[in-house]
């Protein structure tokens, strides 16, 4: 539920004979695809319900992975499953929904279990588990999602089917919150990194908010938004986001920007200054998201304003969070759509982890951000030495070459063509020049506007247009300025990534007219 962070920790080997059953399944090497997803195991096993990046035994950074059959872990640099079955008592594990880690001490990790009202615990990387009941008055609990407040590691909160329980003393006992009304499926809970006492709760009814999460007896209340009427007089409060919240996600570095994602496949934006001012804008609307159920989101440690959703069906979606933005397709070798959990790596933010119905995938990606095109114009200008028919003057010819030296392909280029006379203050009059002829290979041009559009423009491809132009009887002896500028976008772009140098991008010729 809550990105995972890596850290060291150092633990005896010896440790290792108090960890219960293990299974070592070795999977062979396997390494991460290059801007493709790759299946990681572990063998034998499909549906993952969580993953979770941490450090485990021996100070290695580890990945675990939370399935129907207990827990599961490898270390990253070589892939070499150890399946978890039994706790620390020899007592058998039960499927695993949630997974988390403490924020403080990453060693101390917690997982949630299916149908069981129980929670597991390790305090030594992942290579011990003591079993703690959260509902003891049912066994059918669903612990949907597990996380740590972030500045105290005995305080553990857990989203379930039965409502949001916490626990004060490291997960020996839970006490549940008695303040959300009549909602009691939660499947996603958040803690302010900056003021622990401010939660949220994603639950059927909506999303929620406590402005004291240290009582369990704290009072919940829906966000909504203040919509001001047409006429100005008056307002009323407005549930935006809708019900069955999801996913929940707060900005570490501003808690006040909040992210929900919803069953029905929304994500919003929240802007909540915690006190009464709250903005919801829609994420998801005509950019590029195809809807489906939201399994999890979890922004880029590294790279701000970048965040991920997975979807149940949809596989997985990579967006930005200012503006509008807009929404990438992030499926590249995923074998299987149905994603229900993310882990980014914290050291290395182009390495993502999902868990899907099909495995565990690994990709590391060669930019998190689409590498931009490096676009450049080469220009030649001649003449007809025929005089033109029309008007006595000679023809212009120019010849246009766009090139994209990289490092990123362009997914659309636009070459305009703008004439003025010397000092560029306004363009020439309508009249001035008229276009003869304007074609480009590749793409297609537009002689009404003088500008040719080429799309795709891989690196280091090239395109050609000629432009030929009948200067006006009113320009002879005049001298003419082109000004020749180029824009472009980069692959699978649609957040605006800037050419790499633009001002290559911008050509003047100056020709004198006869």
């Amino acid at each position: 539920m809550t990105l995972a962070l890596r850290s060291t920790i150092g633990r005896s080997a010896l440790a290792a004979i108090a960890a219960g059953f293990l299974c070592l399944l070795d999977a062979g090497p396997v390494e991460a695809g290059l801007d493709q997803w790759t299946a990681l195991g572990p063998p034998g096993e499909t549906t993952i319900n969580a993953v979770l990046l941490a450090t485990g035994p021996g100070g290695t950074p580890t990945l675990f992975a939370g399935t129907p059959h207990g827990i599961f872990r490898t270390p990253v640099a070589s892939v070499s499953w150890t399946s978890i079955t039994t706790d620390s008592q020899g007592r058998a594990l039960e499927p695993i929904l949630s997974l988390a880690i403490d924020p403080i001490d990453p060693s101390h990790i917690v997982a949630g279990g299916s149908g069981s009202s129980r929670v597991y615990i390790s305090e030594d990387g992942g290579v011990t588990w003591r079993r703690r009941t959260v509902d003891p008055s049912t066994a059918a609990t669903q612990i949907y999602a597990v996380a740590f407040d972030p500045q105290a590691s005995n305080w553990i909160f857990a989203a379930t089917n039965d409502g949001l329980w916490q626990s004060t003393d490291g997960g020996d006992s839970f006490a549940a919150y008695q303040g959300l009304p009549g909602c009691v499926d939660v499947r996603a809970a958040a803690i302010d990194p900056q003021n622990p006492l401010f939660h949220y709760a994603g639950t059927e009814c909506g999303l929620f908010k406590t402005t004291d999460g240290s009582r369990a007896d704290a009072q919940w209340a829906r966000l909504e938004q203040r919509v001001y009427d047409l006429t100005g007089t008056g307002s009323h409060l407005e549930d935006v986001i809708g019900p069955d919240v999801t996913a929940l996600v707060l900005d570490p570095a501003n808690a006040e920007n909040v992210y929900v994602g919803t069953r029905a496949g929304a994500v919003f934006k929240i802007q909540d200054d915690h006190i009464g001012g709250v903005i919801i804008s829609p994420m998801t609307l005509n950019n590029g998201f195809v809807a489906a159920p939201i399994q999890m989101l979890a922004l880029d440690p590294q790279q701000p304003g970048v965040l991920y959703a997975a979807t149940a069906g949809q596989g997985i979606f990579k967006g930005k969070t200012a503006g509008w933005g807009g929404w990438i397709r992030f499926n590249a070798g995923l074998g299987n759509l149905q994603v229900n959990s993310l882990a980014i790596d914290a050291t290395d933010s182009r390495k993502l982890y999902a868990g899907t119905e099909n495995g565990v995938y690994e990709i590391e990606q060669t930019s998190v951000l689409p590498l931009a095109p490096d676009l450049g114009l080469r220009v030649t200008v001649t003449q007809d030495k025929a005089a033109s028919s029309t008007t006595g003057l000679h023809r212009l010819i120019f010849k246009i070459t766009l090139m994209n030296n990289g490092p990123g392909g362009a997914a659309y280029t636009k070459v305009t063509t703008t004439f003025f006379p010397p000092g560029l203050k306004k363009p020439l009059p309508p009249g001035s020049v008229s276009v003869a002829k304007l074609t480009s290979s590749p793409g297609s041009c537009y002689i009404h506007f003088v500008n040719c559009v080429i799309r795709p423009l891989a690196m280091g491809a090239h395109a050609t247009i000629t432009l030929v132009i009948d200067p006006a009887r009113s320009m002879r002896n005049k001298v003419l300025v082109a000004r020749i500028t180029a824009i472009g976008t980069a692959e699978n772009d649609v957040w605006g990534v800037p050419d790499a140098h633009p001002a290559d991008n911008d050509i003047q010729v100056q020709v004198a007219i006869h």
